[in-house]
């Protein structure tokens, strides 16, 4: 199974990096554990060979939902794809035949032009379990047990566990586990609903067991199996956080009111057309709980309409159509799935394509025939003439004939290119000398990077680019 981590909210150029301070709570990779009496159950191949895909429904608000796929080197369905199913509330899910494929490429629409493309990559899904919630991807089913048939919290031998998700900052949990005795849960385990701001919950049937064994992911192979001795959990209710158990606890949710209530309105929305490229930009929403992400809507050109969430207040969208009008609105989203009402639309129009850049020549593998130079002056200045010296280039960078010595002895950097012709490169007079001249191989490469919230062109089906990873290992 295979995906990529969800992002996080922050400003433009901005990120937040969380998961080192976590001291040992969460591992890519399990720690080893004794095995249980019982092992997880694998993954059988008939299971390969599906993907049941889960598709969140809460912030769309569509009146249709279809997947438009393809298994991996195989066809396209036909626009707009197939329709998916009500599978438990504010869900709706597809299982797909792969045939021998090892996942499948997907997007999502509404029937009439309104897309969900992953920011024009379109998403690169795996097999068996699948959700994809607000551009976030899991293994997880998130309508296990949902239902009349799920155990009453107050029966008899049953444990309802409450995990605490404000440290993890996952937007996906699931639980793993196996009464006492008993066996496990297929990996990754069944997923847990949102129970309260910062609280996730299931309640689970014990049958004969007076308790259970378990450990928590986010659907993505990252695991928290408590240092890999997994929790083991008493029947009532227990809530798990950072690693303490507490064992008939109060109901974390009890005195907390449901979050309706929706975030403010993002202002100041501005689109800037530069070639076939806008960047929108706006102001953050404020909420009582807090804002979680941003759902972009753009209209406009011949691709209908696209709705992208963004975890930051600039959206970069590319690779638009020349010469064409675009309009954007935004909407603001808290962790309950409440919505603000769209934003004061900001439109842009696009000018041409640029053209192509030339394609350079590589430099050489001889340094010395290499046409690019660097030349790196620097002074450091104590304040005590007695200190100055020239350096063991004083005479020959020309510093001794300009008063210039190397060191004064505030410390001060210049850095400066130089590019010949196959020869060396001359210091300019009246300028910082170089106490030596370094040449320097250099490899010129090209890259495109799509940063958080930015779009590629796209059409369907338009061929995303495939992140490889490793599938979830069973347990600690």
């Amino acid at each position: 199974m295979r995906r990529t981590p969800h992002r996080l909210l922050g400003r433009p150029l901005a990120a937040a990096v969380a998961a080192a301070g976590l001291l040992g709570l969460l591992t890519s990779v399990p720690q080893a554990a004794p095995a249980p009496a019982t092992g997880p159950v694998a993954a059988s191949a008939a299971a390969d060979a599906t993907a049941t895909v889960f598709y969140s429904t809460k912030t769309r608000n569509w009146s249709a939902y279809q997947l438009h796929y393809a298994p991996d080197g195989g066809s396209w369905t036909t626009v707009p794809g197939t329709r998916m199913t009500s599978a438990c509330t504010d869900w709706v899910k597809l299982t797909v035949p792969l045939g021998g494929a090892s996942g499948l490429k997907a997007t999502f629409n509404n029937g009439s032009g309104t897309w969900d493309n992953n920011a024009g990559r379109n998403y690169d899904l795996g097999t068996g379990n699948i959700t994809v919630k607000d551009g976030v991807v899991a293994h997880s089913d998130p309508c296990a047990g949902a239902g009349p048939e799920e155990p009453d919290p107050g029966g008899p031998n049953t444990a309802s566990v409450y995990y605490a998700t404000s440290t993890v900052g996952w937007s996906t949990v699931n639980l793993h586990y196996r009464p006492t005795g008993g066996t496990w849960t297929t990996v990754p385990g069944i997923g847990m609903e949102a129970a309260c701001t910062g609280w996730v919950r299931r309640t689970v049937d014990l049958g004969v067991a007076t308790g259970l064994q378990a450990t928590f992911n986010n659907g993505n192979g990252v695991w928290d199996n408590n240092n890999g001795a997994d929790y083991t959990l008493p029947a009532g209710l227990t809530t798990v956080k950072d690693r303490k158990v507490t064992a008939s606890a109060k109901d974390p949710c009890a005195a907390e009111e449901p979050d309706t209530q929706a975030p403010s309105v993002p202002t100041a929305v501005k689109a800037a057309a530069d070639g076939v490229s806008v960047l929108v930009s706006w102001e953050p929403a404020t909420d009582d709980r807090g804002v979680t992400k941003y759902q972009v809507t753009r209209t406009g050109g011949t691709k209908g309409t696209l709705v992208t969430d963004v975890g930051s207040t600039v959206f970069a969208d590319t690779g638009l159509e020349e010469r064409t009008a675009y309009r954007y609105t935004v909407r603001a989203l808290d962790a309950a799935g409440n919505l603000s009402a769209p934003s004061a639309p900001a439109t842009a129009t696009t000018g041409e394509k640029p053209t192509a850049p030339a394609t350079g020549t590589p430099l050489g593998t001889d340094p010395r025939k290499d046409p690019i130079y660097f030349v790196l002056t620097a002074r450091f200045n104590d304040g005590d003439p007695t200190n100055n010296r020239g350096g063991s280039q004083h005479e020959k960078s020309g510093n001794a004939a300009n008063d210039d010595p190397m060191f004064r002895g505030t410390s001060r950097v210049w850095c400066r290119s130089s590019t010949t012709s196959r020869g060396s490169a001359s210091p300019r007079s009246g300028s910082p000398r170089s106490s030596s001249t370094a040449r320097t191989t250099t490899t010129t490469a090209t890259t495109a990077t799509t940063s958080t919230g930015s779009t590629r062109a796209w059409s369907p089906p338009g061929p995303p680019t495939r992140t490889s990873s490793t599938r979830p290992t069973p347990r600690g």
